[in-house]
């Protein structure tokens, strides 16, 4: 609770509010590890940071309800038909398609390509230093020395792997391919091609 708030006279509110960002955090989280996290705003262009960040939070929120295991499953099954259809070798790029928070990372991001760290596990860390200084209350546009160096040492110690990732056309909208893939599940459907969820969604 901000101290500066005081004590909230709409306790239940308050609690509602902080278990909704953790869970948010944990969605976001599980996206990063299954590699679904970069694309969830790769529709909206880059120069509109302000979008993108705004279409990850809303995606951490309209799952931030459903069941964490389900969820997980849910993604990973995502990801291996996008995977099947869209996958091409990792570049430099890769590592820049999330959203920029703040301006250090770009040079963190060089430097995990660099080092040849898995595109996933660097994608998760990230998240995990913007959720440590978000706990923090941390207000600045850069990032503290001691967090800096904490995260430097952090990707030396990621795994190292050569991956294929998933390269989705501009347009392509994750949120609405996943709301899609659920309707069908729903209703009794196997999903074993990609192109059973895109005919769904009536991409020619």
């Amino acid at each position: 609770i901000d101290r500066k708030e005081g004590y909230p006279t709409k306790i239940v509110y308050t609690l509602k509010k902080l278990l909704h960002q953790t869970s948010q955090y944990q969605i976001l989280d599980a996206a990063a590890k299954e590699g679904i996290y970069p694309l969830i705003a790769q529709h909206i262009p880059k120069e509109r940071n302000s979008d993108r960040e705004q279409a990850v939070f809303n995606f951490g929120l309209h799952y931030s309800m459903y069941s964490l295991h389900n969820i997980k499953k849910m993604f990973k099954n995502v990801h291996a038909l996008l995977k099947q259809k869209f996958a091409v070798p990792v570049t430099e790029e890769s590592y820049h398609r999330n959203y920029l928070k703040y301006p250090e990372e770009t040079l963190f991001r060089k430097y995990a390509y660099d080092q040849g760290v898995n595109l996933h596990a660097y994608t998760a860390l990230e998240i995990e230093m913007r959720e440590k200084l978000k706990v923090r209350g941390h207000k600045e546009r850069t990032i503290p020395s001691d967090v800096r160096e904490w995260f430097i040492e952090a990707i030396d110690k990621l795994p190292q792997e050569k991956l294929r990732v998933i390269e989705l056309p501009k347009q392509f909208n994750l949120l609405e391919f996943m709301r899609t893939f659920e309707r069908l599940v729903r209703a009794g459907v196997t999903i074993t091609a990609p192109d059973q969820v895109l005919t769904a969604m009536e991409i020619k």
